[in-house]
């Protein structure tokens, strides 16, 4: 199963995939299956020697854009890739993708809102999931993105995943950017108020987006004070949180494979261990 494959295998894949990049536009399967296949393979694009050399290697296909962009599933491939190398990328490269990421969302908001469809552009999700993992970039930027977030959930049809990006926006621990880079505990604490408004025991991934938030780092820079996480605590018992959730407020502790997993929005390759 593809979940156990290691990091040596991974990039050995990837290399493979990389030295025939040039063919992946043959058809828009192809092109589909190259991306969802390699970005498997170098995430989070960091973490194994030559990683920087490889994102330079990818970062060259992001000029050149889709092959087959009348195809809805190849842009969903195309954000998921990203999403999955962003770790990566440098805070230019980021701002970049950012820039673009935050248009096509704009055009898919306004296309399934005029005919109720599905966007031509890819899943919605998939590039709040992206937007939401650009860790490299400026906090005050993702601190103006988590503030549109919190408009677009006043709509009755936003998705629930929306308050998982807010939780990766603001949350005290990266993947793998420099500790500077969080978001600072008082721009924080406007999320983590909107979080504890909502009822946990109805809104788990809100929840969960506190949890990411409120994590205790030991760093005093980074932690939420002792009186709003002791708050979000008290939330979480009342909601029946699970105890290493409650943990991960009340102490140092790493967090566990399959919240980890939830909180990055995708798995790391066995064996990795980023910050």
């Amino acid at each position: 199963p593809r979940e156990g494959w290691e990091v040596a295998l991974l990039r050995a894949l990837f290399d493979a995939l990389l030295a025939r990049v040039k063919r992946r536009r043959r058809t828009a399967d192809h092109e589909r299956v190259w991306f969802n296949l390699a970005g498997w393979c170098l995430r989070p694009g960091v973490g194994a020697e030559l990683d920087a050399w490889r994102i330079t290697q990818v970062w060259a296909l992001y000029g050149q854009g889709l092959g087959h962009g009348k195809e809805a599933a190849n842009w969903t491939e195309w954000w998921v890739f990203w999403r999955r190398v962003a770790a990566g990328l440098n805070e230019a490269q980021q701002m970049q993708l950012l820039e673009d990421v935050a248009g096509h969302m704009q055009k898919a908001v306004q296309q399934t809102t005029r005919t109720g469809g599905k966007s031509s552009h890819g899943s919605y999700d998939d590039m709040l999931r992206l937007f939401a993992a650009m860790e490299a970039v400026p906090w005050q930027y993702r601190q103006e993105m988590g503030q549109w977030m919190l408009q677009r959930l006043q709509r009755p049809d936003e998705t629930v995943q929306t308050w998982w990006a807010i939780g990766r926006l603001a949350a005290r621990q990266s993947l793998a950017a420099n500790a500077h880079l969080v978001m600072p505990p008082e721009a924080a604490q406007e999320f983590v108020h909107a979080t504890l408004a909502q009822d946990w025991r109805k809104n788990e991934t809100a929840m969960f987006a506190a949890v990411q938030m409120a994590r205790m780092t030991g760093d005093r820079a980074r932690d939420l004070p002792d009186a709003l996480r002791a708050q979000v605590l008290e939330k979480m018992r009342a909601a029946g949180a699970p105890a290493r959730w409650q943990e991960l407020v009340e102490r140092v502790v790493p967090m566990q494979a399959q919240d980890q997993q939830r909180s990055l929005g995708d798995s790391l390759p066995p064996g990795l261990v980023l910050l």
